[in-house]
């Protein structure tokens, strides 16, 4: 399992969010995996792939790093 950590405005959460989820649509991505953390100013989602190319591809659009299993 490959996890990909990003960072977010806690302001424009919703912004965010829906721009991931259009883009794993676009590319036919299936996640295995969600979890999201907040403070008071940012938050992180962590994403869970199969696939270590697939969270790659992820990490790169939405500014995140890959944190393996």
């Amino acid at each position: 399992m490959f996890f990909v950590q990003v960072r977010l405005n806690s302001l424009d959460l919703l912004t965010h969010m829906s721009q991931m989820r259009i883009w794993l649509d676009a590319n036919r991505i299936e996640t295995a995996g969600f979890s999201y953390s907040e403070r008071i100013d940012r938050a992180v989602a962590r994403v869970a792939f199969k696939a270590e190319t697939e969270a790659g591809e992820f990490a790169i659009q939405f500014a995140g790093r890959v944190i393996s299993s």
